[in-house]
């Protein structure tokens, strides 16, 4: 008995080896082999995609700024007169057009200016008489001639004061200004019942055609303008015709009000730009040819560094680029990618570093 029990263990033992050996080299049922498990890869689902060349473009930098349009100041009239005076009627606003000769303001003398003009008249008066009165004693041998000289010197001064006073009050105690040329009105300084002193600015009239515009530098870019620069202006409010015009004046001082430095860019004649016009005046810096991508073939990540894909035989491969100036269109490319490589321009942001890609028509 117990010989068969020590048998029975025996052939127990030795049947446990050769199971596990035939297990071990048995093929499997649902156990892809390595030819499968290749063509499962090649398989693999892939992202649709479209690239573009690295090109040489021809870049155009540009810096934006902001401004308002208004006349140009040395084709601006300002009309005044040279005696204190009240204004009793208002003919135009600012921003009407008028002709030359177009009533403008009615005037009317102040009691200083009448009482002047009065103190004129009697002072002349005066002189005329003292000046018959001395030549009748001079025929009677009564005043001497250096008597009458003086006499009649006074006259003439006296005359030429009065002569004065009526030129400065234009002959009346009423009157109109009115333009002395074709324009538009740019200012009324003046409203009804008030009194303006000698020589000052009633009314402002400017040329039409004659337009500028001050645009806005901030004080770290300003190295970088010069004047001759273009400048393309268009409405920011408004839409219309953008127009050329090129930098005059470069101001050399910081505006209290804006923080800004002001550059002059006389404008043509444009039926969209009017005085009062907000503008953005885009200055060309400086145009080069330069190694560029499409815009939107640039990826940042959230500390700023731009990266792009390329498709690397049928694999996206994530790579760092050094960009420069942003067109809108294009990029400049400073570094890390070389002239005619293909960069993923659309579909990168669906795209990881290996992952398959395949090109319009199904080709990687």
């Amino acid at each position: 008995m117990r010989s068969l029990i020590m048998t029975k263990c025996v052939n127990t033992w030795l049947w446990w080896p050769l199971l596990a050996v035939a297990v071990l080299f048995a093929p499997m049922e649902g156990w892809p082999d390595s030819g499968e498990t290749a063509s499962a890869a090649n398989n693999s689902p892939s992202v649709l995609i479209q690239t573009s060349p690295v090109q040489e473009v021809r870049m155009t930098e540009t810096l934006t700024t902001y401004g308002t349009v208004e006349f140009s100041p040395e084709y601006v009239q300002a009309m005044d007169v040279m005696t204190e005076v009240m204004v009793n009627q208002v003919f135009v606003a600012a921003g009407q057009r008028v002709r030359r000769g177009d009533a403008l303001l009615s005037l009317r003398a102040t009691a200083n200016a009448q009482l002047e003009l009065e103190r004129a008249r009697i002072d002349v008066t005066f002189s005329e008489k003292n000046a018959v009165r001395l030549r009748d004693l001079l025929t009677r041998q009564l005043a001497t001639n250096a008597e009458v000289q003086a006499a009649e010197q006074n006259l003439s001064r006296d005359q030429a004061i009065l002569a004065g006073i009526q030129k400065r009050l234009g002959g009346k105690i009423d009157r109109v200004l009115s333009a002395d040329m074709d324009g538009v009105v740019d200012a009324v300084n003046v409203r009804q019942g008030d009194i303006a002193a000698p020589g000052t600015p009633l009314v402002r009239i400017a040329k039409e055609d004659r337009l500028r515009v001050r645009l806005g530098v901030e004080a770290e870019d300003i190295r970088k303008i010069k004047t001759g620069q273009s400048v393309q202006v268009m409405p920011v409010y408004v839409k219309g015709t953008a127009v050329t015009g090129q930098i005059t004046q470069v101001y050399q001082l910081i505006d209290p009000k804006t923080h800004l430095i002001e550059v002059v860019v006389p404008l043509p004649t444009a039926p969209d730009i009017l005085p009062g016009t907000m503008v953005r005046g885009d200055i060309v810096l400086q145009t080069r040819n330069t190694l560029a991508i499409p815009r939107s073939a640039v990826l940042y990540e959230r500390g700023g560094k731009a990266y792009v894909f390329v498709n690397d035989k049928g694999q996206a491969r994530r790579r760092g680029v050094d960009i420069g100036h942003d067109d809108g269109r294009y990029v400049e490319i400073l570094g890390g990618l070389v002239k005619n490589e293909r960069v993923v321009s659309l579909g990168n942001y669906e795209l990881t570093n290996g992952m398959r890609v395949r090109t319009q028509g199904g080709h990687q």
